[in-house]
């Protein structure tokens, strides 16, 4: 069987023969329920970058010539027995005459450590799933041909209308490999087939109709440093990517949508704050990194910031691991002080705000992206990102999210209500 050789119409008829389809949200996973594991898959296929995105593409692959994996059956399908009872099982050359199916193959796709999509046997099946925050990128197609590329003509048991659309494209994937390789026109002169059906393929693959995917003209890449800003607020740090821009700016690109992309690209945050009745140190109240190299760096800001003010730091159970006594004088009630100099912010704090001044005229980006560092890094149990809870306490509550970086005689002077638990 080549898919490059049947029309569309034969190669659905192939993999979807009682031309089944599946409701729109059957295999909608989030990319929290995607778990698979790099080190499960381990052949390493191609490398392929994607919006700035570099994902790899990974197999495993399984022999099912096992002892003891399959029962010999009778004409009756009873399971054979031999004379003391036992069970018998085909062996490897019983498989092989039978023609059983020899290997199982899996094949994951990720971005880092993340399984982001995955295409393996479900029920002598192709099952092809893909997170419901990277469908953007036309992995769908991808991973369906790498199934059929293994198994060629392997049924799909059934279409969602986003599947029906993949296998379309796998079917003009294949068409215009035979055309860029010049596989038609050698096959034409040596009499292997008819010019009228190399047309009447080619009109069956629709191959004018190529959707291209807004998303796969962005550069999603958050984690280059060459990117990364600084914004800076009476005590309160925020390492972002400049990137959060054109996705909170740019009316072009939903908000809902790129929840995921917007989230990373907050980087890190943290907060050295006042007490109620205490002048005498700041608080720890919040610290987060998306690495523990950055992590480290907020919490070293942290530092300089009370060491500048002149106080100490008052530091919570929680982050107490970040301590290094070499760098940190401890008490014996969790009051830090750093031992050497304060990291100077200043130069970065005037970049960003430079940056930002460009466009934010009504410090519209400046309350989101507080917004976005208060919720990332906030425990709320893992679930959704932190654009998307924005969202939806929007829509919930008609309010947006308050900000811990106004100070006490700020709040009290402008009788300003706020909304975030734990800084009232």
């Amino acid at each position: 069987m080549d898919p490059a050789l049947l029309t569309f119409q034969e190669f659905w008829k192939l993999v979807n023969g009682q031309d089944k389809y599946h409701p729109s949200d059957a295999y909608d996973w989030p990319m929290a329920k995607m778990d698979g594991k790099r080190e499960e898959y381990p052949t390493l296929l191609f490398r392929k970058k994607i919006a700035g995105i570099s994902f790899e593409f990974r197999m495993k692959k399984e022999d099912l010539y096992q002892d003891k994996q399959y029962v010999k059956m009778d004409e009756n399908h009873w399971p054979v027995r031999d004379p003391s009872g036992e069970i018998q099982y085909l062996t490897r050359e019983d498989l092989e005459r039978l023609k059983y199916r020899r290997y199982d193959y899996a094949f994951g796709v990720f971005d880092s450590e993340q399984e982001v999509g995955v295409a393996q046997d479900e029920w002598g099946c192709v099952l092809v799933a893909v997170a419901q925050e990277y469908r953007q990128f036309g992995l769908g197609p991808i991973l369906t041909k790498l199934a059929w590329d293994a198994e060629p003509g392997k049924t799909t048991g059934g279409c969602t209308p986003k599947g029906a659309k993949a296998v379309q494209k796998v079917h003009q994937e294949y068409v215009r490999e035979y055309m860029r390789s010049g596989t038609y026109s050698r096959m034409v002169r040596e009499g292997t087939i008819t010019k009228e059906r190399v047309q009447e393929i080619l009109k069956s693959a629709k191959l004018q109709e190529r959707y291209v995917s807004p998303a796969s003209r962005l550069d999603l890449n958050t984690n280059n440093p060459e990117d990364f800003l600084l914004f800076e607020q009476n005590g309160g740090f925020i390492l972002y990517n400049r990137k959060l821009k054109d996705f909170l700016v740019d009316e072009r690109l939903s908000e809902d949508k790129y929840s995921t992309w917007i989230d990373k690209c907050i980087k890190g945050h943290s907060f050295a704050g006042g007490g109620y009745h205490h002048d005498d140190k700041l608080y720890l109240h919040q610290l987060g990194g998306d690495t523990p190299q950055i992590k480290k760096f907020m919490f070293n800001l942290a530092l300089s910031y009370a060491k500048v003010e002149g106080v100490p730091l008052k530091i919570f159970d929680d982050d107490l691991n970040m301590v290094n006594p070499a760098e940190v004088e401890m008490t014996e009630d969790n009051l830090a002080t750093l031992k050497g100099q304060p990291i100077n912010w200043q130069p970065f704090k005037m970049q960003e705000a430079r940056f930002r001044k460009s466009f934010d005229k009504y410090n519209e980006f400046e309350y989101r992206l507080m917004e976005l560092a208060d919720m990332k890094f906030r425990d709320f149990g893992g679930g959704a990102s932190a654009s998307r809870r924005i969202l939806v306490h929007r829509k919930a509550t008609g309010s947006c999210l308050a900000f811990p970086y106004r100070n006490r005689k700020y709040r009290e002077e402008s009788g300003e209500i706020w909304l975030v638990p734990g800084y009232n």
